[in-house]
């Protein structure tokens, strides 16, 4: 997620609307040279801005907007105290600049937040990596991992890379989420947002937060993503092109450019280009955030990444879309760089790629709509539980196949569950869990293995699926492929003792000692934690 529009309301925060992104220009009562320098900052361009705000001389160094931006630099660098000093002193010389005071209450916002953060410093320097709860400890060496694998990828791409450490906030609440970003809790649930990058800071919620988990890594590397397309196009590229962009680039980190769509957005993608419901590019603006649901949100990023890989495809130069970003921080206009890299304007190149996409028959028809996440702490979940949408007749199977598997009738059992399977016509995750428990407890491995392997690249994003395989491969003595299983599922879900056990042994399979420690501390670690 990028740029937004936001209302501050409540608590810390006036009510104030305030529009970040290219449709806005920040400082717009500033005089140069305090406005280059505000445009600097908001653009990432922190070193540049940090000279020329240190090369002020008197008086224009003495004055509050120059104290405004020393606040605004040290907040950008994360020292929120010396931020707030600044703003207060900004303040206290210049009462009437209200977007000052909105800052001033974001930087105690923030202290608030993080008064009991603990934080460690990446290997490489390039990320400093903050939690304010203990359970989360064990996603900052793996994120740090990821973090440094997408830097290196992008900076490949791009030829560029931030020129101060980025700050990672793993937050451990929807309300400290919404603190930190300024996002209402309303809206983080209606949308599902998980993730910020803002102030060369990136926010994340802690994957404890949702039932089940997220693709957290993925997430991760799509808003350092983020950095790197604000700092190339000086914060200029409308939001739709930041997204795709930032989906394009997702998975560089494992090697997959460009990133693909998953089944999920796949099959949302066709309907809503079938029934003729396509999102308007100009909707995308203030922020996906604000898109009125979960499905429209997920839509939205399906949309931005499927016009990015067919405007790829009709690109003359391989590495046009680094060169479009550069050539809009220098004021050209989108619509003509796209006219220059693919020979065909806006307008064409919509109409050609909804034809495409309503031709293109995406996803079986085999999957399940949508499957919306659902917070677990910090907010109240609006989300029907899945068995609801279920006919009569399959929540009755379900029901008998659960009593007779908890009485040991394991056959019994599977039978119920495949009949329910029938019935539903859709390969539901939560039936297909339960078909392949059975097929393990029945030490069915071969019938579990055939069975969960493309149920998984129809859900990729299904924890209790990839951890179902790796416990399959591992009773298989095929050590390998359940580590890399089992690293899918802590890509997911992390927080499952039992997967970081179960790591541990397959690490001493192999004799890779000094992981299978790390995995072994993991779920000690896990297991002696109150909750999830």
């Amino acid at each position: 997620m990028k740029p937004w529009c936001i209302k501050f309301g409540g608590g810390l925060f006036f009510a104030l609307s305030l529009c970040l992104g290219a449709a806005v220009a920040h400082g717009q009562s500033l005089a140069e040279p305090f406005a280059a320098i505000d445009a600097e900052l908001e653009s990432l361009q922190m070193a540049m801005a940090e000279q020329h705000l240190s090369a002020l001389t008197a008086p224009a160094s003495e004055t509050p907007a120059a104290m405004y931006l020393r606040g605004k630099l040290a907040f950008f660098q994360g020292d929120y105290a010396t931020a707030y000093a600044h703003f207060l002193a900004a303040i206290g010389a210049s009462k009437t600049e209200l977007d000052w005071k909105n800052w001033r209450d974001r930087a105690q916002a923030t202290m608030a937040v993080l008064s009991a953060r603990q934080a460690e410093q990446g290997r490489h320097g390039h990320f400093q990596i903050a939690y304010t709860d203990l359970r989360d400890a064990l996603l900052a060496g793996r994120a740090d991992d990821i973090l440094n694998r997408q830097l290196d990828a992008l900076q490949a791409v791009f030829g560029d890379k931030p020129d101060m450490p980025v700050r990672v906030y793993i937050l451990a609440s929807v309300s400290d989420f919404a603190a930190m970003s300024g996002l209402s809790i309303d809206r983080i649930e209606t949308t599902a947002t998980v993730a910020m990058s803002r102030y060369n800071r990136i926010m994340i919620l802690s994957p404890r937060i949702i039932s089940g988990g997220y693709p957290w890594l993925d997430t991760l590397a799509h808003e350092l993503t983020h950095v790197f397309i604000t700092r190339l196009s000086r914060n200029r590229a409308p939001i739709w092109l930041q997204e795709g962009v930032a989906k394009y680039y997702e998975a560089a980190w494992r090697n997959l450019i460009p990133g693909e769509l998953s089944p999920e957005e796949a099959f949302l993608l066709e309907r809503a280009a079938t029934e003729r419901r396509l999102i308007p590019f100009r909707r995308f603006h203030p922020s996906v955030s604000f898109m009125p649901s979960q499905e429209d949100a997920v839509l939205a990023y399906a949309q931005a990444l499927s016009f990015m890989q067919f405007v790829n495809t009709h690109a003359a130069d391989e590495n046009w879309m680094a060169a479009l970003l550069r050539e809009m921080a220098d004021g050209h206009s989108l619509e003509s760089l796209l006219a220059k890299t693919t020979r065909a304007d806006m307008r064409k190149l919509r109409m050609w790629w909804e034809k495409e996409v309503t031709a293109k028959h995406l996803t079986p028809r085999t999957i399940a709509p949508f499957l919306k996440k659902r917070f677990v702490a910090g907010a109240q979940s609006r989300d029907i539980p899945d068995r609801e949408f279920y006919d009569t007749e399959v929540r009755r199977q379900l029901r008998l196949g659960d009593l007779l598997r908890l009485r040991g009738h394991l056959r019994e059992a599977l039978e119920k569950y495949e009949a329910a399977a029938e019935e539903n016509r859709v390969a539901a995750p939560d039936i297909a869990q339960r078909i392949a428990g059975c097929y393990i407890d029945l030490h069915q491995l071969d019938h579990a293995v055939d069975f969960l392997a493309p149920l998984i690249r129809l859900y990729p994003f299904q924890a209790v699926l990839h951890l179902q395989l790796a416990e399959a491969r591992l009773r298989q003595d095929k050590a390998q492929e359940a580590i890399l299983s089992l690293l899918q599922t802590i890509a997911i879900d992390p927080f499952q003792s039992q997967v970081h056990c179960r790591l541990s042994e397959a690490y001493r399979r192999i004799g890779d000692v000094n992981n299978a420690a790390t995995a072994e501390a993991h779920c000690q670690l896990l297991q002696r934690a109150p909750g999830k």
